[in-house]
């Protein structure tokens, strides 16, 4: 029976991460850039019969657990939106950024301009082209292989860079990465003005896994308790006679 509450235990508390995970894509569906978290499984069973454990055999445990959450990279669907500092990219690239604690990766184009006049995200981290951040004055144009010009004259070439297949990268906010893999010039890449890319998250999918995911959570927090309340009443009439 505490075999069976220690089962039930297992089961929760990887549906609770991937309600928080589900979550999280959710309430970011509508940011440029954002990519989407997956939440992976592993049955329990298969562990353990590695190990050669007991419960490798036949009537063993089978319950599933966490294994690990990672960021789903495919692109996001491209939106025209007319605005010149808007930029999206076509191709497996991103672009680099400025952080107080180094430079760090996004394919978020929502660029503006911060009170110096250079080229930067929302919350003010600056976009870095090749020679350092891009400062641009009057009507920016940029073209395809990121060349920013204001008023026909050159400011800069925006830094695009890609990472190999196998690289992890680590989120720091909604829509910009950290990598321990320096990264190396992308090639192939091209940059389209007036446009953005949103998220990757499709809302309908989202909310159908965390409707599973709520009801395996919930047929596990069942089980639990149902054998919580057997072994109270097993506890509770050891050693009384009829």
């Amino acid at each position: 029976m505490l075999e069976g509450l220690r089962r039930a235990q297992q089961g929760v508390l990887p549906r609770i991460a991937q309600q928080e995970a589900l979550a999280n894509n959710l309430a970011n569906s509508l940011t440029p850039g954002f990519k989407r978290d997956k939440v992976s499984f592993q049955a329990v069973l298969e562990q353990a019969a590695a190990a050669g454990s007991p419960a490798g055999m036949p009537g063993g445990a089978s319950y599933s657990t966490l294994t690990h959450s990672r960021p789903d990279l495919r692109p996001g669907t491209m939106e025209q939106t007319g605005s010149p500092l808007d930029l999206a990219i076509e191709g497996n690239a991103y672009f680099v950024v400025q952080t107080p604690a180094g430079e760090r990766y996004t394919r978020a184009g929502n660029f503006t301009l911060n009170a110096a006049g250079e080229l930067a995200m929302p919350d003010g981290t600056r976009v870095l082209g090749d020679g350092g951040p891009i400062r641009v004055e009057g009507q920016v144009t940029v073209s395809p292989d990121g060349q920013v010009s204001t008023g026909g004259t050159p400011s800069g070439r925006l830094r695009l860079v890609k990472f190999p297949e196998d690289a992890q990268l680590t989120r720091e906010g909604s829509a910009v990465w950290a990598s321990p893999v320096a990264p190396s010039p992308a090639t192939g890449a091209s940059v389209k003005q007036g446009f953005l890319e949103g998220s990757n998250v499709n809302p309908v999918e989202e909310m159908v896994e965390l409707l599973q995911a709520f009801r395996s959570y919930e047929s596990n927090i069942k089980s639990a308790s149902l054998q919580d309340n057997t072994l109270g009443t097993l506890v509770n009439n050891v050693g009384r006679s009829r």
